[in-house]
């Protein structure tokens, strides 16, 4: 397996999903809400929500803060705000020291559905981003809301090396194992849970030496 390209997926795989994008979307959004528009945080935060669900994961609106912003006329520098949140963002513990070992002999990318203003804090944190060599914004970088697998074959071309080439690791079965699959990269799916028994399933990101 002649693999030069290794791809990650960003939250759930990297980074816990749940440290910054929960408290962004849920508190911080919907208190400032409320606090320019004269309302109590609980109601604030239920027409947020209902507006998020009516835009729906499909558009790729959903994704960005600056949309939202505008939609809820609140006059705050959204960039200011993710920079704020930054201390929430939690890296999973074995990630820096594999990533330290496989960039030695492998180009290592991101691919996420995260907005670029989202990914790149992110991947600022801890330093992060020096370990890898490119990172895709599906939304901003191919319009497209999921890593479907047409995005696969253009982050392929991108990075100059034949789909083969390229092993991609995430936590979504459907969008980080089966859409690659289909795009002929090499994929694992990543369940920390421990209770998938799925072909080409790791249960921490330490496995995906035993793939190489």
């Amino acid at each position: 397996m002649n693999i030069k390209v290794i791809s990650f997926d960003l939250d759930g795989t990297l980074i816990d999903k749940g440290s910054f994008d929960d408290l962004f979307w849920f508190k911080e959004v919907p208190e400032l809400y409320a606090k320019h528009h004269g309302l109590d945080f609980e109601s604030a935060k239920e027409y947020c929500v209902s507006k998020y669900n009516e835009v729906g994961r499909d558009d790729p609106n959903w994704f960005r803060p600056a949309y939202w912003f505008e939609r809820f006329e609140l006059p705050f520098d959204h960039n200011k705000i993710i920079m704020d949140l930054a201390l929430g963002i939690q890296i999973f513990p074995e990630v820096k020291p594999l990533l330290k070992e496989l960039m030695k002999n492998h180009q290592l990318i991101v691919i996420t559905n995260n907005p670029t203003d989202f990914m790149k804090l992110k991947m600022r944190a801890e330093g992060l981003d020096m370990y890898f060599a490119k990172m895709f914004s599906t939304v901003d970088d191919f319009d497209s809301c999921r890593k479907h697998p047409k995005v696969f074959l253009e982050v392929a071309e991108r990075m100059g090396v034949l789909p083969g080439q390229i092993m991609h690791i995430g936590d979504d079965y459907e969008f980080d194992y089966l859409a690659p699959k289909e795009s002929d990269l090499n994929a694992l799916y990543l369940d920390r849970s421990g209770n998938e028994k799925k072909i080409d399933t790791i249960h921490s990101l330490n496995e995906i030496k035993n793939h190489l």
